[in-house]
């Protein structure tokens, strides 16, 4: 337990020196953007390269990429059914902020760290659907229920996607493993010197985006935000763990991905369909120690 301790509080403390230095005025408010692109289109990707790149090919394994599809999309249908009687601003602001996940920035690290090379690709599966949503789908399918569409929902979802650097990256290390196509070995060294990187930047760049509620209002809001969301990753976690017939190593992937914090591209699109922006932004923050912390616990819980 002490190591889990020591590895997680390593992680722990690298978003709260991303945090401590923006406030301390070495970071500006928006200097998260810059770490972004680089965690999303360069170490992130190299990160998953490096973990399919070792990884024997096995079917069971493919499973994987509709579970991760059909948890976003059950959250996402009971946000629609609990937001029914609201107004379209806070049924925006549910439908979008309820369902997907920060698996990429948020808990990839975590399954490098404490998971194994099995456990990372399991994490990297259920990540390929949970993209479709994050990505482009979520919002296509709020478009649609709030009557603000102005392009068929499969371009829109499609178009998003195919301008995904990280998604592009998973299709295609996918289609490798599928195949059983091995990348040359100066491109697979590449990527795992880049891809070295991806945990430091993306517990830092956590730590740059987190800002939390000035307001009681606010805070009570995304802490009610945030007790749907996690309700139902507890559903899902425990009929993970308990009803699938999948490894034990699949199994930790996938609990700890249903736990994840809200995808960073949530507040993006609920202020494009006119959600309360600010609010989103809050609650994304909210959720980020919350799920860091639910992590470092459930790995205790593990035993790893």
């Amino acid at each position: 337990m002490a190591d889990v301790l020591l590895r997680a509080g390593v992680l722990l403390c690298t978003v709260a020196l991303g945090y401590a230095l923006k406030h301390a005025g070495l970071f500006g408010q928006t200097d998260y953007r810059i770490v972004s692109r680089i965690v999303l289109n360069v170490t992130l990707p190299a990160a998953v390269i490096t973990s399919f790149s070792t990884a024997t090919r096995d079917p069971s394994l493919f499973i994987i990429v509709p579970m991760g599809l059909g948890c976003c999309l059950a959250a996402f249908f009971l946000a629609m059914v609990y937001s029914r009687r609201m107004s379209r601003e806070d049924r925006v602001f549910y439908m979008l902020n309820v369902p997907g996940y920060n698996i990429g920035c948020a808990t990839l690290p975590f399954a490098q760290g404490f998971l194994g090379p099995t456990g990372v690709v399991a994490t990297c599966m259920f990540d390929i659907g949970n993209a479709v949503m994050v990505s482009g789908g979520a919002y296509a399918l709020t478009a649609a229920v709030t009557g603000k569409r102005s392009e068929p929902m499969a371009r829109m979802v499609v178009k998003r996607l195919l301008s995904s650097a990280l998604f592009d990256t998973y299709f295609i290390a996918f289609l490798l493993m599928v195949f059983q196509i091995r990348l040359p070995g100066p491109i697979v060294q590449f990527a795992q010197n880049a891809g070295a990187a991806n945990t430091f930047l993306a517990m830092f760049m956590i730590g740059l985006m987190m800002e939390f509620p000035k307001t009681g209002d606010q805070l009570s809001r995304a802490l009610h935000t945030l007790a749907l969301r996690y309700g139902v990753a507890v559903v899902l976690a425990l009929a993970a763990w308990f009803l699938l017939p999948m490894g034990v190593e699949v199994r930790r992937a996938i609990v700890l991905a249903v736990f994840s914090s809200i995808s960073t591209l949530s507040p993006v699109f609920t202020d494009r369909l006119g959600g309360n922006a600010a609010l989103a932004g809050m609650t994304n923050s909210v959720s980020i120690p919350i799920s860091l912390l639910i992590m470092t616990g459930l790995l205790i819980a593990f035993g790893l």
